[in-house]
Formats: structure tokens, C-alpha cells, sequence
């Protein structure tokens, strides 16, 4: 008999909400991270300039105080100043919205997630020990990964969350794949994870990719905002 799948169609209305926020705050962040670099990039060149036409003339003699009164950074630093201003204020509103989506899942995940490529299996629990620092930190693991996933799709509501292979296929296909995005060179958003909240942001962005592209659960309107198919 065919193992069945986890039923992401029956996920609960505030959780469906959550999602689809996130799913707008993770876009937008990439749009304005993307305009932020672009515009930055053209600021940083004009004080490129200005310090270049500086060391000229330091060069051809001119006096220190002459020179920096000739080209003077105040303008395109205080543009710089704003620039970064509006874009920590612009984002912070996403950053929120992507924060109470992570709150869905254990805090603890990344960690089951490092015990299990440990332990080679995604059902193992115990103790692991991390380095931190000069030092190291053990973390007592109540919950197995494919338990903590277990308890988030039973806390949202999908459909046969009590069945463990069901909740195990699952497991293995997020954590593959989010494995597969901390171990990239090119091509994502993170290269990296260095946190459990990055990791729990690189598994939401999985699974939002599972239920719009593989199953066709969701799908996403030109404003980013998701619904069910």
C-alpha cells in the first residue's frame, strides 16, 4: 500500500494567512535588497570619485585642508545616510512578518537538523554539542527533527499528520532540499546557514516552493500573496 501524503490543503486559515505574509516579506525584502545594493552602489561610486579628485590634488601639492574643503563628502554621505535609513525603515514591517511565520516552527530544528546529518537519520533525538566560541554548548533534544516537523503540521492543521511515514516523506524531502540550499555556491538567497532562524526562514521558503511549484497547492498572485488552488 502506498504511503500517503501529507494534506497541506487543510491548513488552518490563520496559518494560511502567516504563509502568505511571509511569502510577501520574503519577495519584497529581495526587491528592495536588490534596489538598496543598486542605489548604494551608485552613491559609493560618486565618494569614490570625490576621494580620487582628492588624492590628485593632495598629490599635485595643494594643502590638506583646501583639498578636503574643494571636494567635500558631506553631501553624498548625508544621501548614504538617508538611503540606509529608508531602506532599514522599509524593511522592517517584512522582517516582522517574516519573523511570526518562523514562530511556527521549533526554534530547536536547525539543531535536530545537525543532529540527524550526525547521526544519519532524521528520527534521532539526544544530546548534541556544538562548538561555541573557544568552547563548546550542548543542546538537549527532546524532539527528533521529523518529530518537530510532526508537531508543526499537527499544530497547523494538515491533513494526516498522525501518519509517520507520511510525516517522515515530508521531512526527508525539506530537509534534503534545505540541505541542498546551505550547501550551494550560486543560485539562492543564502549560501550559508548560520543561525536556527535562518534555518527555519530556508525550510518555510521550501515548503512554500513544495505546496506553489510541486503540488500546485498554493498559488501566487503578481503581488506575492499566496492562496489555495
Amino acid at each position: 500500500m502506498a504511503t500517503k501524503n501529507i494534506n497541506l490543503r487543510t491548513i488552518n486559515a490563520d496559518t494560511m494567512d502567516m504563509l502568505s505574509r511571509f511569502n510577501v516579506a520574503h519577495m519584497t525584502l529581495r526587491k528592495l535588497r536588490e534596489k538598496f545594493k543598486a542605489d548604494m552602489s551608485v552613491l559609493e561610486g560618486e565618494k569614490d570619485k570625490i576621494l580620487e579628485n582628492r588624492k590628485n590634488d593632495l598629490d599635485a601639492g595643494m594643502a590638506l585642508d583646501k583639498v578636503i574643503a574643494k571636494w567635500s563628502t558631506v553631501d553624498v554621505d548625508k544621501r548614504i545616510a538617508v538611503l540606509e535609513d529608508e531602506y532599514e525603515k522599509a524593511c522592517e514591517p517584512h522582517k516582522s512578518a517574516k519573523k511570526d511565520a518562523m514562530a511556527l516552527l521549533d526554534p530547536d530544528l536547525y539543531y535536530g537538523y545537525l543532529l540527524a546529518q550526525q547521526k544519519g537519520s532524521l528520527a534521532s533525538k539526544g544530546a548534541i554539542t556544538l562548538k561555541k566560541g573557544k568552547g563548546t554548548q550542548t543542546i538537549e533534544l527532546e524532539k527528533s527533527y521529523v518529530g518537530m516537523i510532526k508537531a508543526f503540521l499537527v499544530d497547523i492543521g494538515a491533513g494526516h499528520a498522525d501518519n509517520d511515514k507520511a510525516v517522515s516523506k515530508l521531512a526527508n524531502i525539506l530537509s534534503v532540499r534545505t540541505s541542498g540550499m546551505i550547501k550551494a555556491n550560486k543560485g539562492v538567497d543564502y549560501v550559508k546557514t548560520k543561525s536556527a532562524t535562518q534555518y527555519n526562514e530556508l525550510l518555510l521558503c521550501n515548503l512554500l516552493q513544495y505546496m506553489v511549484v510541486d503540488k500546485g497547492i498554493l498559488v501566487q498572485a503578481d503581488d506575492f500573496t499566496l492562496a489555495l488552488a
